[in-house]
């Protein structure tokens, strides 16, 4: 039993991205769900996240649905904070041409996705790993 608690307590996400009203709702709907999130919006929170903090992220979150103004810019930045992190990658409204541009994405839900959507597929990634 304490096993299987302890395989359940290291699956958490990390949300890539600024903290706003959006990645705030989106990581308070994923907590709903029992799965842990933290938010980090430059190379810097990602590794104090991951290294300093010890948190327990199993995958990274990229929503670029709400990325317009600079897209190219903001692709780029969260290929490289994405690599930062190292862990696999759920995108959100990503193209396949973007797509292409990060590591290993596990998951790539439409533009359309809901926040409940995109809550559901991650859930499915704990289960399946517990």
């Amino acid at each position: 039993m304490v096993q299987v608690e302890q395989q359940l307590a290291k699956f958490g996400v990390l949300l890539l991205g600024e903290l706003n009203a959006q990645s705030a709702q989106q990581a308070d709907r994923l907590r709903s769900a029992a799965i842990p999130a933290w938010t980090a919006s430059t190379d810097f929170e990602v590794h104090w996240l991951l290294q300093r903090a010890s948190v327990s992220a199993s995958i990274t979150l990229v929503d670029l649905r709400r990325v317009d103004a600079y897209r190219e810019e903001e692709i780029e930045r969260f290929v490289l904070l994405a690599s930062e992190a190292m862990l696999p990658v759920v995108l959100v409204g990503a193209s396949d041409d973007e797509a292409r541009s990060f590591g290993e994405v596990i998951a790539k839900l439409s533009a359309g996705a809901t926040d409940d959507d995109v809550a559901d597929v991650i859930a499915a990634m704990k289960r399946f790993r517990s």
